[in-house]
């Protein structure tokens, strides 16, 4: 069975987000584990009793979310699907953790919670779905703490017009099947740009109209000289219900002297958000490649 991995820390924040992922996760007639990670003991942090008190502590909590997750999903209506909700506990970082599940399970996407206002959550939190986002071998799916799932209406896919997104493209109409979406394929771009670039532009939306054959599809260019504030005016100019990219691992080089987009939106999310892996062209993504029953 499809499962979707959903990072807990027993925050209210973070329960939201599992009633979020419960929802979504019915809808795709899927299922739920729910996963607390904690940190590895080092070198560095020799406290080895204190870990295995957190463990405990982890434990008990888990055991509450676990009952009153499963006591929602029995209030889910009789013609929807009540997926079964299982749990673990993980020490190491987000990203082993989800490896290690998808050892056993049929991972769609991992879910957890964007990030907070208080500045030191915030700055453990960015921290830890940087690191989730560079090594996952899935989608991740962030969700901020006042979104209500109400199904998706518009997706809104960012392109920087690669020829590695079209596998991401391909795998979120595959998701869109299940909600009867519109795909809205955005590229921003200032003036200039745009002009120059017309020639990549139109080879870019051949080759998504010859391969990719979901009919709800649309393109929109967004105008404007930063990207991040170019993707930060979508929500509201496009009405997406949510926003997916695709990141791109970066070398020393560009690490130090530029920032990853996915990585900035992850400090400031506008909304939900689903971020792609990226892979190599020749290398489909089949995350969400189930034939929904939906159409």
């Amino acid at each position: 069975m499809e499962t979707l991995v959903v990072f807990t820390d027993f925050t209210l924040k973070a329960e939201n987000t599992a009633l979020y992922a419960l929802a979504l996760a019915s809808h795709m007639k899927a299922d739920i584990v729910l996963c607390h990670v904690l940190q590895a003991v080092t070198p560095q942090n020799k406290y080895g009793e204190e870990n295995e008190n957190e463990r405990t502590g982890a434990a008990e909590d888990m055991d509450e979310l676990l009952q009153r997750l499963r006591r929602r999903a029995m209030t889910l209506g009789t013609d929807r699907y009540k997926p079964m909700i299982a749990c673990c506990i993980k020490t190491g970082t987000l990203s082993s953790a989800l490896r290690k599940i998808a050892d056993t399970e049929n991972v769609l996407m991992a879910v957890l919670s964007a990030r907070c206002t208080d500045k030191l959550t915030s700055l453990l939190l960015g921290s830890n779905t940087r690191e989730l986002i560079d090594h996952a071998q899935y989608p991740v799916l962030l969700i901020p703490y006042e979104a209500r799932f109400d199904g998706f209406k518009n997706l809104v896919f960012a392109t920087d017009l690669s020829d590695g997104s079209v596998s991401a493209l391909n795998s979120l109409c595959d998701m869109a099947k299940y909600f009867d979406s519109e795909i809205i394929i955005t590229h921003i771009s200032d003036r200039g740009l745009l002009a120059h670039n017309n020639t990549v532009l139109e080879k870019y939306f051949d080759r998504v109209d010859a391969e990719i054959t979901y009919p709800k599809k649309r393109f929109k260019i967004i105008k404007d000289t930063n990207i991040l504030r170019g993707l930060k005016t979508i929500p509201q100019k496009l009405n997406a219900d949510i926003l997916a990219m695709v990141h791109r691992k970066r070398n020393y080089l560009q690490r130090l002297f530029n920032k990853s987009v996915s990585h900035a939106m992850v400090n400031y999310p506008v909304g939900p958000m689903i971020i792609f892996p990226a892979v190599n062209i020749r290398e489909p993504l089949l995350f969400f490649s189930s034939n929904p029953t939906h159409v």
